[in-house]
């Protein structure tokens, strides 16, 4: 499977159907389908803050949840200090 890295710019248009790019963060999706989606935990960090309204908090723990779920995603995540 080919590595597809997704961005806070794709997560937000994927799931704001109001987004000029909403039809275009579809397309890559249905496009890569069979690959892995790669993020980071900076990138999870920055939608958790750009949904932290008390209506857009079910939408990202939904997100968060189906990526730490799915075993085609693969979260960078920063060294732990220790």
């Amino acid at each position: 499977m080919k590595p597809v890295f997704a961005d806070t710019f794709y997560f937000l248009a994927l799931v704001n159907r109001a987004d000029e790019s909403h039809g275009k963060a579809v397309a890559v999706s249905e496009a890569h389908r069979d690959s892995h989606l790669v993020t980071t935990s900076w990138v999870l960090t920055e939608l958790g803050d750009t949904l932290c309204r008390r209506a857009h908090r079910p939408v990202f723990l939904r997100i968060l949840e189906d990526l730490e779920g799915d075993p085609d995603t693969v979260i960078f995540r920063p060294p732990q200090a220790g």
